[in-house]
């Protein structure tokens, strides 16, 4: 897609790769929960432990190994305050998958607090190399199209005031255009060698001085 504009960007939507996630993360819960309660209810006879509870968990509800102690985690807060019974068992896993749907929607609209969608750069940066091609060039002999991507994202970052020169070490295909950049752009283009001789020089005069 070249236009970031096309981009269509809604901080409500569920499809997408949290859409997908969330949904087999409750298709594998939903699945498989009915195996575990009825596993749990065997052990009604044999009689029922924590670790037991938390085998019977992981032995039917896909989990991967770096959240394992995640969930280990929710059960010791779930029963440090209850008894280890089915029914207890059972619920665990409800609140559980309750907690981890209601903490993915609650991480999810924080994410989008903190992102600022910006508005589409893509005809200011359109229009800046459609004068670069016309009055400098962009191909080989000229500005090479590699180092006119690099160019003009520095145009539009000195055009919104968020740099005002950009230095480097491409004199051949760069700094040689400096003269016509500047009278087509406000920015400036200082060659590197250029920019820390000026910086030495003023140094050297300081140190004169005083």
């Amino acid at each position: 897609m070249s236009d970031p504009d096309q981009l269509q960007v809604d901080p409500d939507d569920t499809d997408g790769v949290f859409g997908t996630v969330l949904e087999e993360f409750q298709e594998n819960v939903e699945d498989n929960i009915p195996m575990y309660n009825r596993e749990i209810d065997l052990q009604r006879y044999d009689g029922l432990s924590f670790e037991r509870i938390l085998e019977i968990f992981f032995d039917n509800i896909e989990v991967r190994s770096q959240a394992k102690p995640h969930f280990v985690r929710h059960f010791q807060n779930y029963f440090s305050s209850r008894e280890i019974t089915p029914r207890n068992a059972k619920r665990c896993v409800e609140d559980l998958r309750d907690r981890v749907l209601y903490d993915a929607k609650e991480r999810k609209d924080a994410l989008m607090d903190a992102v600022h969608v910006m508005s589409s750069t893509y005809d200011d940066q359109e229009r800046a190399r459609g004068l670069v091609k016309e009055h400098i060039g962009i191909r080989e002999s000229r500005i090479p199209p590699v180092d006119s991507q690099w160019l003009l994202d520095a145009i539009g970052l000195a055009e919104r005031n968020v740099l005002q020169r950009v230095v480097t070490g491409d004199k051949k295909d760069i700094v040689r255009y400096q003269q016509q950049l500047t009278s087509l752009f406000d920015v400036s283009i200082l060659y590197i060698l250029d920019e820390f001789h000026t910086r030495s020089q003023v140094g050297q005069d300081s140190h004169e001085i005083f």
